[in-house]
């Protein structure tokens, strides 16, 4: 375990806002930016057919970036032609996707608001008021499928009315948990709205909308096996053989705990009772971990679970515990700030977890 200096760029999967300034000193769980919007459903914007140009001079005519919001109303493409200025605005507010110079068209993503709804239930027979056979031939999506805001899930024509078609949409970036008697279940996948620093240390770069860059000096440790991503806290350590459910306490909450030995069934429910962040130890039975995980747990490639409390082992799944050389220095950073990634690729392009106790 070597005490490094560490540079990381924390980067919005979308354009956002960045809260921090250049020079400014963070802590693993500080905000450093955050997304008001998410890009929801795409419109085409043939700008080569509106403006008559050929789709390879695009570049000449666009007045936007990929990655740039733009307002309702906002000039997208200019061209003066046969002394005629002529000009594409934004149907909708929203954040240009891709700029096609071999189809002539700009890809516009439309802005939808953050949503915070954990999952959404949807009754298609009380929604379209017909049979039971009538609303499950409606139904338009499956389990397991991901769906987008506005996405239709299911869809009837009415005879009655022309053959007017009537819809149900979801308002969620989601996945279909479940379809019984045509209760559609959709669970929230939106990613978190906020971006954490994740190292405890100094702003050194600030990229407009986007990433911010930070420097911090760590004692860093990876280990051999985990699931669940980034957690950060303040690190508790534990010297026992066995991590039991009288180790933790209440005021655990939001700690990262770090035991000796190996972590027990006990002690992991009351772990995730505690809302503990993560428990670090030497190992832990892999059925426990299936169990635990949930029944999506792909033990190959883990990070995504959606669990209270992460796990990160040191040694694997065979019982054993920490050497005593490599215990004692972790002990005297007892108190300090950690931060840990459970993310674990066992396959080609091996990622291992990682553990970082701040110095500072």
């Amino acid at each position: 375990m070597k005490l490094v200096e560490i540079t990381r760029t924390r980067t919005l999967p979308y354009a956002g806002t960045v809260v921090v300034k250049r020079g400014q000193k963070v802590l693993a769980g500080d905000m450093v930016a955050k997304m008001n919007y998410f890009p929801g459903m795409v419109k085409k914007l043939r700008i080569s057919k509106h403006l008559a140009v050929k789709p390879e001079k695009l570049p000449e005519v666009v007045t936007v970036k990929p990655g740039e919001l733009v307002n309702k109303g906002d000039i997208l493409a200019f061209n003066a032609r046969w002394h005629k200025a002529q000009a594409v605005t934004a149907p909708q507010s929203g954040i240009i996707g891709m700029i096609s110079r071999h189809l002539g068209i700009v890809y516009l993503r439309k802005l939808t608001e953050f949503n915070s709804c954990p999952v959404e239930i949807y009754d298609i027979e009380k929604a379209f008021g017909v049979s039971a056979e009538r609303a499950r031939k409606s139904i338009a999506v499956r389990i397991g499928q991901q769906v987008s805001p506005g996405q239709i899930i299911a869809q009837l024509a009415w005879k009655d009315n022309k053959m007017k078609m009537h819809k149900v949409v979801t308002n969620l970036f989601g996945t279909v948990k479940g379809i019984k008697n045509n209760i559609i279940t959709i669970k929230n996948r939106q990613v978190c709205q906020e971006l954490q620093a994740y190292l405890a240390g100094e702003v050194i770069d600030v990229a407009e909308n986007w990433s911010v860059s930070i420097k911090a000096r760590a004692y860093q440790l990876n280990g051999v096996y985990g699931i669940a991503g980034e957690r950060s806290g303040i690190l508790r350590t534990i010297n026992t053989v066995k991590l039991d459910a009288r180790d933790i306490y209440p005021s655990d909450k939001h700690k990262i705990l770090l035991s000796r030995g190996v972590i027990t069934k006990e002690a992991l429910h009351k772990a995730v009772a505690c809302e503990v962040s993560a428990v670090i130890a030497a190992s832990c039975n892999l059925a426990l971990l299936r169990e635990y995980a949930g029944q999506d747990f792909i033990p190959g490639i883990t990070g995504g679970e959606e669990v209270i409390t992460g796990i990160i082992l040191l040694h694997g799944f065979t019982a054993s515990q920490i050497d005593e050389t490599l215990w004692s220095r972790i002990e005297q950073l007892n108190n300090k700030e950690v931060s840990v990634n459970g993310t674990t690729h066992i396959r080609a392009g091996a990622i291992r977890p990682e553990i970082l106790i701040f110095a500072e």
